[in-house]
């Protein structure tokens, strides 16, 4: 009865409608009156909010699954489900993330201890899994995820060439003895 694209685009804002839910349902306790109903009605507001920004963060890598392949994050692996390119890499072994764009598309370049690579495109299905695997790296927050995906530049030294083709270093493993460039 509803087009799938509306649907779609309802689920993408599903995080930030429901911390605004929570805010307006904080707002709406905070204005009983009393300091007794004012002060679970600041804590919902609050939670509303850190609601509604993580629901923000996670949509910017919720795109339309347009690549082939599927995601998943199970138990600190991420594993990349694909007929010619999948493989799997562990949390606990990550040495560098990077942000690789390649003829146009959007990719996650993981490499681990041993150096191994495991290379996922941004708009598989499943992505969005992505930002709490990430965000629990050590050293490595929401914030600095969301500014590499605003990045469109490659920095100086990178190791691609400029026919539109970039890179950027995301994160590194403290004592993995990889540098950033």
């Amino acid at each position: 009865m509803i087009r799938p694209e509306v649907v779609a685009g309802f689920r993408r804002w599903q995080g930030v409608t429901e911390g605004l839910a929570l805010v307006l349902f904080g707002g709406w306790i905070f204005s009983g009156g009393t300091l007794v109903w004012q002060l679970p009605g600041l804590a919902v507001i609050a939670l509303g909010l850190g609601w509604a920004v993580n629901g923000w963060r996670r949509m910017r890598f919720q795109a339309d699954p347009s690549a082939p392949g599927l995601i998943e994050v199970d138990e600190g692996r991420i594993r990349f489900l694909h007929p010619v390119m999948g493989g799997e890499i562990s949390l606990n072994d990550l040495s560098e993330l990077k942000l690789v764009t390649l003829r146009g598309r959007r990719l996650w370049q993981m490499r681990d201890l041993s150096g191994a690579r495991l290379i996922v495109p941004l708009d598989s299905a499943g992505a969005g899994d992505l930002v709490d695997a990430f965000a629990s790296l050590p050293g490595l927050s929401a914030s600095d995820l969301v500014a590499a995906l605003d990045a469109r530049e490659a920095p100086p030294g990178s190791t691609l060439p400029a026919t539109g083709h970039s890179e950027h270093l995301v994160w590194t493993r403290p004592g993995s003895g990889i540098r950033p460039v």
